[in-house]
Formats: structure tokens, C-alpha cells, sequence
């Protein structure tokens, strides 16, 4: 008799039906969740050679940057023989959103593709 039971419950809407709309509700929640989150980190991508200026000011915690077109911009990947304040150079970059809560990351950062 409870074999029948269960038979009669899997074959019941009224069960599987609220935890398939849970199940997908989820999937869509994870889905755009995603979507998000990879189409809002790059913001702009730039080939071309660019003029930049070197600073050591581009956040409280030393930081190297570049100020490009009169923007402060913190970056973690300009290589060190570039790394003086005040040096003018060329680059190739792009602008990235740091998604960091931490009180030295979060913000728009610089990746220094190239430097001519």
C-alpha cells in the first residue's frame, strides 16, 4: 500500500510542480546573475597608442597609475622600468571595473596591454 502511495504522489502536479518552479526560478536567477557579471566588467578597450603619465598618486595605497586624457587610473601591470613618476609613455590599455570591496582595490583600473 505505500508503494502505491508514492506512485500516486510522483504522478500528483500538486507536489512536483512547486519544486520544478523553485528549480527553475533559480536557474534563471543564476542565469542573469551571470549575464551581469561578464557584461558589465570591461567597460572600454583601447588599441591605439595613448599618451600617459606616470603617477605614484592614483590611490592611498601606493599604487603605480597613469592619468590619461587628465584621469587618474591605479594599475597593477606596468612594468617596472616604466614605473617612475612623471615619466610620459605611450600605451596600448583597457579599463576595467574592479569588483573588490577591500580598502586598497574596487574602482576602474587600467590593464597596460602594451607599452610603445
Amino acid at each position: 500500500m505505500a508503494s502505491l502511495n508514492r506512485r500516486t504522489d510522483a504522478a500528483n502536479p500538486k507536489i512536483w510542480m512547486p519544486l520544478l518552479k523553485r528549480i527553475v526560478m533559480k536557474t534563471i536567477h543564476f542565469a542573469f546573475l551571470l549575464l551581469i557579471l561578464f557584461t558589465s566588467c570591461k567597460k572600454n578597450s583601447n588599441t591605439d597608442c595613448t599618451n600617459a603619465i606616470v603617477t605614484f598618486k592614483a590611490t592611498n595605497c601606493k599604487h603605480v597609475g597613469v592619468i590619461i586624457n587628465g584621469t587618474t587610473y591605479p594599475t597593477d601591470d606596468l612594468p617596472d622600468q616604466y614605473s617612475i613618476d612623471g615619466k610620459n609613455i605611450c600605451i596600448e590599455y583597457s579599463i576595467y571595473d574592479d569588483p573588490g570591496m577591500c580598502m586598497c582595490c574596487g574602482g576602474t583600473y587600467v590593464h597596460v596591454i602594451k607599452v610603445h
